[in-house]
């Protein structure tokens, strides 16, 4: 079973990313913030990140992709950023960090289910 780290600190995605992903058979391990990412991370290995560009905490998605991406045993995993902020500069900035994959909220369930199981199957 594939297993999907979620880092999101708005409930309603949080609630949409589980409902839109654990009927197709994925584990979801959920966090709040970087530091409980990188807690979780220190014993486990995702099959697929998917972090929000904004989290609370100080530490914002694009430096966690970055830290996520320094891990050497994570450098390839995919990553997914889900953002309401989606200008060129943001892209950009994702880029550089690492992201495989950009998806602006509001976004349809779908999309994201195509996404997820098209790095889930490589």
């Amino acid at each position: 079973m594939p297993t999907l780290l979620v880092v999101e600190d708005h409930p309603p995605i949080v609630l949409l990313l589980r409902v839109t992903l654990a009927p197709l058979g994925h584990r979801l391990l959920e966090a709040v913030d970087a530091a409980s990412a990188l807690r979780l991370l220190a014993d486990a290995t995702p099959d697929v990140v998917l972090l929000d560009a904004t989290l609370a905490g100080g530490i914002d998605g694009y430096e966690l992709c970055t830290s996520i991406r320094a891990i050497p045993r994570m450098a390839a995993t995919p990553v997914i950023m889900i953002t309401g902020r989606g200008g060129p500069d943001e892209v950009e900035r994702a880029t550089r960090a690492g992201v495989d994959r950009f998806i602006l909220k509001p976004f349809a369930p779908s999309v994201l289910r195509e996404a997820v199981a098209a790095f889930v199957s490589r």
